[in-house]
This record gives C-alpha cells, structure tokens and sequence, in this order.
C-alpha cells in the first residue's frame, strides 16, 4: 500500500510541476540561461543558448507524461486489490 500511495503522490506533484514549467516556460528557460550564465561563465555558452523556451516546454511535457505513467499506476495498483 505505501509504494500505491508514493505514486499517487508523485504522479500528482510531477504533473503539476509539468504544468507549472509549461505555463511559465520563458520566464523559466531565461532564469535557466541567467543562472548557467552566472554559474559557469564562458563554459555555459552553448547550454544557455539552447534554454529556450520550446525546450523548456518539452522538459515540462516529460514531466506531466512521467507523472500521468505514475499516477495510472498507483491507480492501477488501487483498482486491482
């Protein structure tokens, strides 16, 4: 029963984490380039530049889908006893 409702639980958090990625996707992939950019320098050149925010989107999309495969899941797990 506890790993049932551990992916309920994460199923649920990661799809909100999706969504939320996804709806402030170029406010996030700009702090991204921003905090890489800071971090690493001249070394972050390349990785920043690729923050943009359709790849943002596509991490945000993983997550949701990743969350709804752990959420049928632990559902799945409830519905079979």
């Amino acid at each position: 029963m506890n790993h049932t409702l551990l992916n309920i639980l994460i199923g649920c958090v990661l799809i909100a984490f999706g969504a939320v990625i996804i709806a402030f996707r170029s406010r996030v992939a700009r702090l991204n380039a921003e905090g890489q950019k800071r971090l690493l320098g001249k070394l972050a050149r390349y990785s920043a530049a690729n923050s943009t925010p359709a790849n943002t989107a596509f991490v945000g999309s993983a997550s949701m889908i990743l969350g709804a495969v752990a959420l049928f899941r632990g559902i799945a797990e409830v519905l079979s006893g």
